[in-house]
């Protein structure tokens, strides 16, 4: 992914001819339709993505700059993996900016989104569904709220319907990966760092990647 002012670009690598090459570019005023808007290069894009349903989702709500008179849409990059196209998905009504989320798949082709809410200082995830399969609205419910305990909770990624989740203990340098299946809502462990700044964590690999058993 190549993140311009005015456009932004995709390429891919094909390991048939052993070559990248460029499968689109659309400028950002055809993407967003409000004001010109410019991306600012200060924010990475593309430093987290989601993947859901063949679309690759990138969260746009700092990096967009528009005029004084503007307020800058909150939304999210979509690429459509089967046609290579760029889009927008908006997210649910409301105040999205410097929000950490979570696009994961809610089944019968619905998008759900988590993000972390606080309460009684317990962190807790909100879970929303968006209840067309088109994107022809942005009509969102809430589903449902799952408490997370004390500790310092950040989103690493999520691909598919799991949720992959980092957290710290306060006070300590002690942190695991937890993941979260949408479809049960059970919370699992992954693994325990003992080193905060391990922040890649792996899991759920399809079979051809997995090690070989006996």
């Amino acid at each position: 992914m190549a993140q311009c002012k005015t456009k932004v670009v995709a390429f891919f690598y094909s390991s048939t001819t052993g070559q990248w090459q460029s499968i689109a570019s659309k400028a950002w005023s055809d993407l967003l339709l409000c004001g010109m808007p410019i991306v600012s290069l200060k924010y990475r894009l593309f430093y987290r993505s989601h993947y859901a349903y063949g679309c690759l989702y990138w969260p746009m709500t700092n990096g967009i700059e528009f005029g004084l008179k503007n307020r800058p849409r909150e939304a999210m990059l979509m690429l459509d993996t089967m046609t290579m196209e760029f889009s927008v998905a908006d997210y649910p009504p409301g105040r999205w900016r410097g929000f950490q989320v979570g696009i994961v798949e809610a089944g019968e082709g619905r998008l759900g989104l988590l993000t972390f809410s606080i309460n009684d200082a317990a962190s807790q995830l909100r879970y929303m569904v968006r209840q067309n399969t088109d994107g022809s609205n942005n009509e969102w419910q809430l589903e449902k709220i799952i408490p997370l305990g004390s500790g310092n909770h950040s989103i690493i990624a999520s691909t598919e319907r799991y949720l992959l989740l980092l957290r710290l203990d306060f006070g300590t340098d002690h942190s695991e990966g937890l993941s979260l299946d949408v479809k049960t809502f059970q919370l699992e462990r992954v693994c325990e760092l003992s080193d905060v700044t391990s922040r890649s964590i792996y899991t759920s690999f399809p079979p051809s990647l997995s090690s070989r058993t006996v």
